[in-house]
């Protein structure tokens, strides 16, 4: 198995950075823009509970929530698609453990007695992380045919068979739960073209419905499947001139959430027989 390391969060997270902004303005605009001055709310939140995971010790549903709230974001006041942007972290911190990301989605709806929180998409999504970060294969949508997770086999049925955009939209509209699309939306164009950052990213934006968090999911596999030194240096370079992402201090903010990923592989060894 191949470790989560630094480059591939650092990655994932000006990927998605990158989805943030080419969804908002035009490719040919943007690097015409100075004037950014805020990041998208999904984006936002998701930065908040990355953080929130890399500054404590031990994961704690407890202090997840109320550091959210500190913020002004309460997880049982999102809708569905934001409380899945929120998870992501999370989905990550746990990738090579779904039994443990199911404990502590059962201790989330317990603790806020919410129903539902449409655990399919949340797994389905916890599937690509991980063969994404094992890297056992050369993930593309013929990886997937064979996975026992359904609703990632019909989409690559609509991948082999589609390759223009308002077919795919149309059809995961009729297919997956309303809220749910932007994910499917962005696994798709990320296993359409795993290893074609610009184009793959750029490509997300063309769908109409939750556009923003398509591009945002999308460049998030994107970076993290790819590193982040395969992105444009053109884009790392532009953004980082920006104050608002300059405050988000990625670098430090995915080495400490490795740091804490990798302790739990950590045994003491005064404590071994």
């Amino acid at each position: 198995m191949q470790y989560f390391n630094q480059s591939a969060l650092k990655g994932a997270l000006w990927g998605a950075l990158g989805g943030n902004y080419f969804s908002s303005y035009p490719h040919s605009q943007l690097f015409l823009n100075d004037d950014f001055q805020n990041i998208s709310d999904g984006l936002n939140i998701l930065f908040l509970s990355l953080k929130n995971i890399s500054n404590n010790d031990i994961f704690s549903v407890n202090d997840w929530l109320y550091s959210l709230e500190s913020h002004g974001v309460y997880f049982i006041d999102l809708n569905l698609e934001k409380r899945a942007i929120a998870l992501i972290p999370l989905i990550l911190y746990c990738y090579e453990n779904p039994l443990k990301l199911a404990t502590y989605l059962q201790e989330i709806k317990e603790k806020l007695l919410i129903d539902n929180l449409r655990e399919e998409s949340i797994f389905d999504l916890m599937e690509i992380f991980r063969l994404v970060l094992t890297k056992k294969d050369h993930l593309n949508w013929q990886t997937l045919i064979n996975s026992d997770r359904k609703q990632l086999t019909t989409l690559c049925s609509i991948t082999y068979t589609n390759n223009n955009i308002k077919a795919v939209e149309k059809q995961i509209k009729e297919l997956y739960n309303p809220q749910e699309i932007f994910i499917y939306q962005a696994i798709y164009s990320f296993i359409s073209l795993p290893n074609y950052v610009e184009i793959s990213l750029l490509r997300s934006t063309c769908f109409e419905h939750q556009k923003q968090l398509t591009a945002i999911v999308t460049g998030l596999l994107l970076g993290l499947n790819n590193g982040y030194h395969s992105l444009p240096l053109s884009w790392r370079k532009y953004l980082q001139l920006i104050p608002l992402i300059r405050e988000k201090n990625i670098d430090q903010l995915s080495q400490n959430f490795v740091d804490k990923w990798q302790g739990k592989y950590i045994k003491n060894p005064l404590l071994q027989t």
